[in-house]
């Protein structure tokens, strides 16, 4: 069980049989408040967002997905307004999926690629042979004291030709992906929400496979004390922003293994 399943559980024991939400917040430093929620006579797990009325698309543009509805409910009425922005679990069926759907991030603006239950991993790759830096685009990218654990994620790839094997083109890739999901309607609909926001289409298919890759190597390493990286509080007074480059070599001694990682996704580390 996840830490957002048991909020889930705990909210709905306190349910009272009445009509409203049950919320708790989550990731208090998040800059839009987001909150687990239970409908209170139904107990029906929710995410709620709390958003400026302003900032709503119309309701002809909000996503959609099997197993899940998104809908509004006013706070504040008026143009300076706030709304509660909430997708709730329709399909029980669902909710392991339901729970991770913050996770892939990146597409949708998030400052990491990928982040849950207090777990942000950051991803990078190159073609660069060999490979000895990769690229940080905001000060606030490695700033680990944000979330509980902090992970960079590094791919040195290799640029092939068709029929080379282990090759694998962005199509192939998502072909897989795809198959794997058979049978889950409502993850392959999150799959194709996030992959058209990050400029993926299926119709452009034979552009993607121009080009093809193969793993060389993966590491990851855990951003902590010591880490080569920028911090928001590091930079002085009258700096904005900035754009460097972290050496891989200075990394290493911050490195883990495969299953260090899958420790820490799955929430059972201690920091």
């Amino acid at each position: 069980m996840t830490a957002l399943e048991a909020v889930w559980d705990e909210l709905a024991r306190q349910g009272t049989g009445g009509r409203g939400w049950l919320t708790r917040r989550l990731h208090p430093a998040s800059p839009c408040p987001v909150f687990a929620a239970v409908v209170g006579d139904t107990g029906q797990p929710a995410i709620l967002l709390d958003v400026e009325t302003r900032s709503l698309p119309p309701a002809s543009d909000l996503p959609a997905a099997r197993g899940f509805e998104v809908g509004v409910a006013v706070q504040r009425p008026g143009p300076g307004g706030r709304l509660w922005l909430a997708l709730t679990l329709t399909d029980p069926g669902e909710r392991t999926l339901f729970g991770a759907l913050a996770g892939w991030e990146g597409p949708e603006g998030g400052l990491h690629d990928w982040r849950r239950d207090g777990v942000a991993v950051e991803v990078k790759g190159t073609t660069a042979d060999p490979p000895l830096t990769f690229g940080v685009s905001h000060a606030a990218q490695l700033d680990e004291t944000r979330v509980d654990h902090l992970l960079v994620c590094h791919h040195a790839l290799i640029e092939g030709d068709e029929g080379d094997e282990g090759d694998r083109s962005l199509t192939r890739l998502v072909g897989e992906i795809e198959e794997g999901l058979q049978g889950d309607g409502a993850a392959r609909d999150v799959l194709a929400r996030r992959l058209l926001h990050a400029g993926y289409h299926a119709s452009a298919g034979a552009r993607y496979e121009r080009r093809r890759f193969c793993l060389k190597t993966r590491r990851t390493f855990r951003v902590q004390d010591g880490f080569p990286r920028l911090r928001p509080d590091d930079l002085p007074a009258g700096i904005a922003a900035c754009v460097y480059s972290v050496t891989l070599a200075a990394c290493l001694p911050f490195a883990i293994d495969g299953a260090g990682l899958v420790t820490l996704l799955q929430g059972t580390a201690t920091r």
